[in-house]
């Protein structure tokens, strides 16, 4: 997901930057994204999940986030 060329945020024009996501809990260096399951099945275990990258304005500080794997957010029939 990540792009190295310039893009302008849709708030002030500014430019922005690709920037890392935390939360501080307990052992967690992440935000995930998760999309629940509508339905139990014993044949699909996985899990709707996808991590996430952001976008950060440097000059107004709009941030913007992005699912790396929107795919897997598709919910469950």
């Amino acid at each position: 997901m990540q792009q190295s060329r310039i893009t302008r945020c849709p708030e002030c024009g500014g430019e922005r930057v690709w920037v890392s996501v935390f939360i501080h809990m307990s052992g967690s260096s992440a935000l995930w994204l998760k999309q629940p399951k509508r339905s139990v099945s014993i044949f699909n275990q996985s899990d709707n999940i996808s991590d996430t990258q952001a976008l950060t304005c440097m000059n107004c500080g709009h941030t913007t986030l992005y699912a790396s794997e929107p795919d897997k957010l598709i919910p469950n029939e």
